[in-house]
């Protein structure tokens, strides 16, 4: 079995349209129908509705709170049936030092583990299904 890993040379939000992209790819090369994305304030959400819309895929959408939340696009995820949970009022059920933990090897790999439990904790995935958890650092840059 032989995988691509991608690099960006610069951080910053031009990576976002490369990263959903990649995300796609790998979830639909794999069979997999849930892609949890992480969205700050919406906007990664709304242009991930355009590249996965003609997928079998199920996105789920989690921000950090309601208040940077664009509100419109609260209400178009929610009309199209996309569940969105902001990471502000999930209860987290692993310890802080898990966290860190992940922090400390990047702070695109604790967005991504922290997407996967929180659809857990929400029960928005059955426990034996495989997912793709798309986040970063600011931008979206980790998958």
């Amino acid at each position: 079995m032989k995988r691509t890993i991608v690099y960006f040379e610069h951080a910053g939000h031009v990576n976002t349209e490369t990263t959903l992209q990649l995300a796609k790819a790998r979830a639909v090369a794999l069979g997999i129908t849930h892609v949890a994305l992480a969205s700050t304030s919406g906007h990664t959400a709304q242009r991930a509705l355009d590249v996965f819309q003609d997928t079998a895929i199920h996105l789920y959408v989690v921000g950090t709170s309601r208040q940077s939340f664009h509100q419109d696009i609260l209400t178009t995820l929610e009309a199209r049936g996309i569940p969105v949970r902001f990471s502000s009022e999930v209860a987290y059920t692993y310890p802080d030092s898990v966290r860190n933990a992940f922090r400390r090897l990047s702070e695109g790999m604790k967005v991504v583990m922290d997407l996967g439990m929180i659809l857990r904790e929400e029960d928005l995935v059955p426990e034996n299904e495989e997912i793709v958890a798309i986040g970063g650092t600011g931008p979206l840059d980790f998958a």
